[in-house]
């Protein structure tokens, strides 16, 4: 029940975002992800390229999402709820007190600091960064696998 309370006032904070189109550096990302092949798109992880600004995880983004806003806002809430699941998951297991838990985690949410992360997609790497290390740090914390928690982040 938590889960989807989280994720309804989520979305009702954050609503607006899927009615904002593509935005300033967007459109940068939009044409340096626009490949034909596989050629171009493994370009993306070569050294040598005419940019120099190179963050995969919004390259890859782009390059799946195409011209598609409603996919791409999508993935971006999918990813952030993801992170707050992992964040109440490691709070609960190092706290064990689900309402200190619960709280952390609903401030964290609706916090208004998150802006600029839904709602520009091309910030994208910041919201995969806090589910990476809220997932890695959760699996550290779980079965104290350092090796596998470093991996995912």
């Amino acid at each position: 029940m938590f889960a989807l309370t989280i994720i309804v006032l989520v979305f009702f904070f954050f609503i607006n975002a899927f009615k904002i189109n593509f935005f300033k550096d967007d459109f940068f990302f939009l044409q340096i992800s626009h490949v034909h092949d596989l050629k171009g798109f493994l370009n993306f992880f070569s050294p040598i390229r005419t940019y120099s600004y190179k963050p995969l995880a919004s390259e890859v983004f782009y390059f799946f999402i195409r011209n598609n806003i409603f996919i791409g806002r999508l993935i971006v809430f999918v990813t952030y709820l993801t992170g707050l699941c992992f964040l109440y998951r490691s709070i609960f297991f190092l706290s064990k007190n689900s309402l200190l838990a619960k709280l952390t985690v609903f401030l964290y949410a609706i916090s208004f600091v998150h802006v600029f992360q839904l709602y520009w997609l091309a910030t994208y790497q910041e919201v995969v960064v806090f589910a990476a290390l809220t997932i890695s740090f959760y699996l550290f914390l779980q079965k104290n696998i350092i090796q596998v928690s470093f991996f995912i982040y």
